[in-house]
């Protein structure tokens, strides 16, 4: 995959002004999206835009962290009512 250009940059800061921590997961969805119409180009472009935003997002000691290990588990879990309860 080639190097982000200046517009793919652009594109990452957007995204993390817009989304936050969520943003390399909103633009994989995006890329996702690209791909189901068909078009492999924005595919790519969006691809991009993950590595770049995961380039800036990172934490310095585990550079290789990828936006998919970083998401978490959005199973619902119901409260524990009794633990309030007792506190």
């Amino acid at each position: 995959m080639p190097e982000p250009s200046t517009e793919t940059w652009r594109e990452a800061h957007r995204m993390i002004a817009a989304y936050g921590d969520d943003a390399a997961v909103m633009a994989a969805m995006a890329a996702d999206e690209a791909l189901d119409v068909g078009n492999v180009d924005d595919f790519h472009a969006w691809q991009r835009v993950v590595k770049a935003i995961e380039s800036l997002v990172a934490p310095n000691d585990n550079p290789s962290q990828t936006a998919a290990a970083r998401i978490p588990n959005r199973t619902r879990q119901e409260p524990n009512f009794r633990d309030a309860r007792e506190r």
